[in-house]
């Protein structure tokens, strides 16, 4: 894994850079699946990336989708979702005048968890199917080592009944909220994972993370990142 630091100043904007340079290589080539986390990534991250996808070529754009890859299950923008938060800082509707196409776990017309993960997965398998995109990733890490909304559980054999099945999309009790997230599996498939995290409290969990010891993926979910061949850090934290 590459590790960036930067300043606190200075680190989102420098993900954003990172990110809208690595897109535009992509996209002259084909098409882009790009997820997002809540947090940190869509308040301080996607804003910034917004304003510069702005200034790529309209067909470029156009072959972009991106996708809220978790969320706390609810009608959509329920105030605790991540869709929320990216609808009031602007970003959803941003998207849509940028002409890039956004997706989202959310569902009105979905009466239960099941059927909104349902709804999901087929929305996911149909744009993989037919635009065969590049998969990419931006995520966050919590002090817990979560990633997007995969949680650690004590219990492996439940952690992999939930999280390492083949499917895209799961929808869970947790013990804060119930979720609907990307699965293992479809973080597996990534051509690269762009890892935001800033902040003192998150410096113990990302030595953990770029420790050559390797944990149980059940106890410390985000160490499936490493696994990713293009795998970047950027953090306002040292953490050598």
């Amino acid at each position: 894994m590459e590790i960036q630091v930067n300043t606190p100043q200075s680190v989102a904007v420098d993900t954003a850079s990172y990110l809208s340079s690595n897109l535009s290589k992509y996209l002259n080539h084909g098409s882009v699946l790009l997820f997002i986390s809540g947090g940190s990534v869509a308040s301080a991250v996607v804003p910034l990336l917004l304003v510069q996808l702005s200034q790529m070529p309209l067909i470029l754009r156009r072959r972009l989708t991106v996708c809220l890859g978790d969320d706390r299950y609810g009608l959509p923008n329920h105030p605790d979702s991540n869709m929320y938060l990216l609808k009031k800082n602007r970003s959803a509707k941003l998207f849509k005048k940028s002409g890039i196409r956004y997706v989202y776990p959310l569902n009105k017309t979905a009466n239960s968890l099941a059927e909104a993960v349902s709804k999901f997965e087929t929305t996911l398998k149909q744009i993989i199917t037919t635009d065969k995109p590049k998969l990419i990733s931006v995520l966050g890490i919590g002090v817990d080592g979560h990633t997007a909304g995969i949680k650690p559980l004590s219990d492996e054999g439940e952690f992999n009944r939930i999280f390492c099945s083949q499917t895209l999309v799961v929808g869970y009790h947790a013990v804060d909220f119930t979720r609907i997230t990307v699965t293992l599996s479809l973080l597996k498939q990534n051509e690269q994972i762009v890892l935001f995290a800033v902040g003192k409290e998150k410096t113990e969990v990302l030595k953990k993370l770029n420790s050559a010891v390797q944990s149980k993926l059940h106890e410390f979910p985000a160490g499936i990142i490493k696994k990713i061949a293009k795998s970047i850090l950027f953090t306002d934290q040292n953490i050598s």
